[in-house]
C-alpha cells in the first residue's frame, strides 16, 4: 500500500501507514487533510503548542514582571472595585500565585489558568490569559475574585 501525504514527512505518517497495512483499514482522502488514517487528520498545519502548569506559570511571571505588559478587562477592573482589590495585589498574585485551575486553551485560543495567592490576609485568585503578538507578550487579567 502506497499513501501520498502532503507536506513534510513525519515518523508519525509512517507509524500510521503501517499499522493500517496491517490490519487492512481503508485509507480514507480528504482534500483538506491529505489522507486520513484510522480517523487521525494529516494536514500541514503546525501542531500547537501545549503548555502544562509550570511552563504556563512561569511564562506569566516573566511577562507580569513588566506591570505595562498586563491588561485589565474592565470586567476584572469592575470586580477589583467591588472587591476592593488593587492592582499591586493582581500583580503580586501573577508573580507569585500558584495555579488553583490548570493551564488550558480558551476560546480565543489563549492559554488560560487561575492563580491564587494570599496577600494581606486574603486569598486572591486571578484568571488570566496569556497572549502572544507581533509586540511580545501580554497578559490579560480576566476577573479577580
Amino acid at each position: 500500500m502506497i499513501a501520498v501525504m502532503r507536506g513534510a514527512f513525519r515518523s508519525m505518517c509512517v507509524a500510521r501507514v503501517w499499522i493500517a497495512c496491517c490490519i487492512d483499514f481503508p485509507v480514507l482522502t480528504s482534500k483538506y487533510y491529505g489522507v486520513l488514517l484510522l480517523g487521525l487528520p494529516m494536514s500541514d498545519a503546525p501542531l500547537p503548542f501545549r503548555l502544562n502548569d509550570r511552563n504556563l506559570r512561569r511564562l506569566i511571571r516573566e511577562t507580569a514582571d513588566e506591570a505595562q505588559r498586563v491588561f485589565f478587562t474592565p470586567h476584572a477592573r469592575q470586580r477589583m472595585r467591588e472587591r476592593k482589590i488593587d492592582s499591586d495585589q493582581v500583580l503580586d498574585c501573577l508573580r507569585n500565585g500558584v495555579v488553583s485551575e490548570s493551564a488550558h486553551v480558551n476560546m480565543h485560543g489563549n492559554w488560560q489558568c487561575t492563580l491564587c495567592r494570599r496577600n494581606a490576609g486574603d486569598e486572591i485568585s486571578v484568571v488570566a490569559a496569556l497572549e502572544r503578538a507581533e509586540d511580545g507578550t501580554w497578559i490579560i487579567v480576566i476577573t479577580v475574585f
